[in-house]
């Protein structure tokens, strides 16, 4: 009687614990490609490239390759240098003359799924991102490649 109760505690723990497991959180394998831009000089480049390798690196459940070549791109990464079984991500950072306002674009590609998501912030000025809160930043990240894994199942 006493082998049969401990058998089915540990039974009803297991189940428990599958039913829980998907609170754990996913993992992400990520490649962080840096900051594509051609309006920032290139001292500005690798600070906010750091930056940003730095908040997505320390997000729980991401496993983070740093795939930077410089300190900016010029142009996007192509598609085809991409990886199949990782997220993908990188920054375009755009300022518009008329209004001397910065816009920051996070890119998410799953290229084994064929799908992007784009979250776009505007900033006063550029020194504005750079002091974008830890918190902020990482949240923003995280939701995007959270939304990205949700809207390729």
């Amino acid at each position: 009687m006493n082998r049969i109760f401990k058998k089915s505690n540990i039974s009803f723990f297991l189940i428990i614990l599958l039913a829980l497991l998907p609170l754990f959180g996913q993992n992400y394998d990520i490649d962080y490609y840096g900051i594509v831009s051609t309006e920032i000089d290139s001292n500005m480049s690798k600070m906010t490239s750091d930056l940003y390798y730095t908040q997505l690196s320390e997000i729980d459940n991401f496993s983070t390759t740093d795939k930077r070549i410089d300190n900016a791109l010029s142009k996007i990464p192509e598609i085809s240098s991409l990886s199949d079984s990782r997220l993908s991500f990188y920054t375009e950072i755009v300022k518009d003359n008329n209004t001397d306002k910065w816009s920051v674009i996070l890119h998410v590609i799953d290229k084994a799924n064929n799908n992007e998501q784009t979250s776009t912030k505007i900033y006063d000025s550029f020194y504005k991102i750079l002091m974008e809160p830890k918190s902020t930043l990482q949240s923003s990240i995280k939701s995007l490649i959270e939304s990205n894994h949700n809207s390729s199942i």
